[in-house]
This record gives structure tokens, C-alpha cells and sequence, in this order.
């Protein structure tokens, strides 16, 4: 049965996601959330 690449990706992801093992995922969480934060300082300076 022939699916587009889009199908394929979002089938992938959710199977991905379940195959995670919660405690990585948290961990990996956490240390993503404990990184320090990008801060885009020209924002308001676009023209």
C-alpha cells in the first residue's frame, strides 16, 4: 500500500515516540529545559 513521504514521517513519529523509554525521555527533558535560553536581542531592530 503506497503512502506519501509526509504519511510515512507522521506514522514514524508516533511509533518513535512510544518507543521511548520514559525515564531517557524525562531525563533528556530536564537537561534540555536546564540549558540556557536563547534570546533573539535585534528583534525589534528588524527593518
Amino acid at each position: 500500500m503506497p503512502v506519501s513521504f509526509a504519511e510515512y514521517l507522521d506514522a514514524k513519529f508516533d511509533l518513535d515516540r512510544r518507543s521511548l523509554n520514559r525515564e531517557v525521555s524525562d531525563a533528556f527533558r530536564q537537561a534540555l529545559h536546564a540549558l540556557p535560553k536563547v534570546e533573539c536581542l535585534d528583534a525589534d531592530d528588524r527593518a
